[in-house]
């Protein structure tokens, strides 16, 4: 059915990039957050909801990373229940069915052995620097669980929260993240 009266949303896409610089479409594209595909949300369970809500709110929350120059967001999870210092060693990756929630997500967002070497100043394949999110050891406090989550890039630069969360309407949300570290 043709568009009578009004614009198509792409004639509306178009006027906007011919109003702006391409310069602005970094700007635009670091708009764009790396949010699951919701489709996927009941293929989950309990406990990878949880990490689900604690990598989301690190990743636009605690440590939004600047997407013009870094493109791939690597997720690992970890055993330890605390992040008092930068997690060692290489982690284990997450599970199928929470990365399928990151299909078509800008930056893109993949398990950690995908990643180069975060110690090294490393750059993925589309020449930025990849930043290295991990989720830790989920801890239950009565009917909310604690988890730590921290960010590494080039194995120098990094930050770790010990987070809260609180179930809420069938999801979890974020109640509080304390730093524990900083680098």
């Amino acid at each position: 059915m043709p568009h009578v009266g009004r614009s198509r949303p792409i004639d509306r896409i178009t006027a906007f990039f011919a109003r702006f610089p391409a310069a602005s479409l970094a700007a635009v594209i670091a708009l764009v957050p790396a949010r699951p595909d919701p489709a996927s949300a009941r293929q989950l369970g309990e406990e990878d909801r949880v990490r689900l809500a604690a990598f989301e709110h690190l990743v636009t929350v605690l440590f939004p990373a600047d997407t013009t120059r870094s493109h791939t967001y690597c997720v690992d999870m970890r055993d330890e229940s605390d992040f008092n210092a930068p997690p060692e060693g290489p982690g284990r990756d997450p599970g199928a069915g929470l990365l399928s929630r990151f299909r078509r997500t800008i930056p893109r967002v993949v398990p950690a052995s995908e990643c180069p070497d975060p110690t090294a100043a490393a750059q993925d394949a589309a020449g930025g620097s990849p930043v290295i999110y991990s989720v830790g050891r989920l801890t239950q406090i009565g009917s909310a669980m604690r988890v730590p989550v921290s960010y590494r890039v080039h194995g120098m630069n990094g930050g770790g929260w010990s987070c809260t969360l609180r179930p809420s309407d069938g999801s979890w949300i974020v109640v509080d993240c304390l730093p524990t570290w900083i680098s």
